[in-house]
């Protein structure tokens, strides 16, 4: 979840994944299958199952208590402005007209497939400044955290 072209939505993406992965392999466990597990020799299998579906289950309880909500479909409009969207309830008015006037302007929607997300809202910022202001903090979240930590770490 380091990188470049990573923000909240994209990790938060792949977050809800892994939530529904460790899910799916808690119930094989369950159910005694433990194929997901490849490296385990067979003959420890069943020695070893206990302590598998254990670490499962600690897995997801910590996963949903340290990331409760990841639900990102309100930012729907961050990623793509063009489509219609119910989830811009949290917008300024001043913002709803930026959103309006960009989803209807073909430019910028050429140039969202061409770049990334970040660099699509910085070369709109001139025409649509408050909306762009607001996806690009909505974006950088992360990055100010992850930043904020590394910056840290290397105080230390």
């Amino acid at each position: 979840m380091q990188g470049r072209e990573e923000n909240i939505l994209t990790s938060s993406d792949k977050l809800v994944a892994f939530k529904k992965k460790v899910a799916i392999w808690k119930n094989r466990a369950k159910d005694g299958n433990f194929e997901m597990f490849s490296l385990v020799r067979e003959s420890c299998i069943k020695k070893m199952s206990p302590i598998l579906f254990q670490h499962l289950t600690t897995l997801e309880e910590k996963f949903y208590f340290y990331f409760p909500s990841l639900k990102t479909d309100e930012y729907d409009w961050v990623r793509n402005p063009f489509i219609e969207s119910s989830s811009t309830t949290g917008l300024l008015l001043c913002e709803k007209k930026e959103l309006s006037c960009i989803s209807s302007d073909r430019g910028p929607k050429i140039k969202n497939v061409e770049v990334p997300i970040d660099a699509f809202w910085i070369a709109v910022k001139e025409e649509y400044p408050s909306l762009a202001k607001k996806d690009l903090n909505i974006l950088m979240r992360f990055q100010h955290i992850y930043v904020n930590l590394d910056f840290q770490h290397s105080t230390i």
